[in-house]
Parts: structure tokens; sequence; C-alpha cells
């Protein structure tokens, strides 16, 4: 219950900050209540499925691919492969190099994120122990948890004024 009241905390700390900063910009304040308030608009209806565009994207892969006439011979002969290691182990991590990589990397926040990444990095030291006992459980059985395996891909169109329903007017 404590970590909720501190998430909570620190999500109204950091919106009080980011408005106190803005306070001699209109135009920010305005972004930030309007991020707020009004969420993006959904995109344009369209007749399109998520499974149109991975069979659109694999069959014009296919066709590029059939228009060459035959793969390129390798110079590098088969006996220099044999010599290469494979990863059967991965090595677990400190919980600072946890700490650094997180407070190294860019605070931006995707939908999906229960916390956003501004707000992690300040309770990042309260958290710690945590992440670093998932992100070591992970590399220390091969598994990764099935939250972590989840995106949320937005299909761009490549010029605003194409047609929506032309799954070619979008972006791979």
């Amino acid at each position: 219950m404590q970590s909720l009241l501190d998430v909570t905390s620190a999500k109204t700390s950091f919106y009080k900050e980011k408005l106190e900063a803005s306070t001699q910009d209109p135009r920010k304040l305005h972004n930030i209540f309007s991020s707020l308030l009004n969420p993006p608009a959904p995109p344009a209806p369209s007749s399109l499925t998520a499974k149109d565009f991975p069979t659109f994207y694999t069959e014009k892969i296919e066709r590029i691919c059939q228009t060459f006439t035959s793969a390129p011979t390798s110079s590098i002969s088969h006996s220099q492969h044999s010599a290469t290691p494979s990863l059967m182990q991965l090595s677990t991590v400190a919980a600072e190099e946890v700490l650094q990589i997180i407070w190294s990397c860019n605070p931006a926040t995707c939908p999906l994120d229960p916390i956003p990444s501004a707000v992690l990095q300040t309770i990042l030291p309260d958290l710690l122990p945590f992440i670093t006992t998932v992100i070591n459980g992970s590399l220390t059985s091969g598994h990764v948890p099935i939250a972590f395996k989840k995106a949320r891909v937005i299909p761009i169109l490549k010029k605003p004024a194409l047609d929506p329903s032309d799954i070619s007017n979008y972006r791979p």
C-alpha cells in the first residue's frame, strides 16, 4: 500500500514541477493540460486489421527476394564458422548497473508502462531491488515474463493526405 502512495505522490510532484516550470510559457501549459485532459484522437477508421500489416509486408519482402536471380556465393569457408562460441548462460547484473542504465535512458513513456518513466526515475531507489530481482530472474531462467513481451504498434501513414484504407500508404 505504501508503494502505491509513493507512486501517487511521485506522479503528483512530477506534474506539479512540470506545471511550475511552465508558468511563464502559455504554450507549454496548454500542451500539458491538453495531454492530461484530451488524449490523442484515435486514428481514422479503416477496414484494415492488425493481421493485414504483417501479411502485406511479408508478401512484399517475398516479392523483393524473388527479383534476385540467385543468392550471392560466400567466399568465406564454412570451417571458419565452426569456432563461433554459443551463448548458453547469461550473467546476472548488480543493482548499481540497473540504476545506471535506467538513469542514463531518455525518460520516454509508452501507454503500456505501469509508471511513467520520469516518475520511475524519481522513485527508483525504492523499486530498484524489485526491478533487479525481476531482471536477474529472467537472465538466469531464460524466461521473459509475458507482460514484458507486449508492445503497442501504431501504423503511421507516410503522408497525412494518403488514403488510410490502402495498406501500402503506411510506413513499415
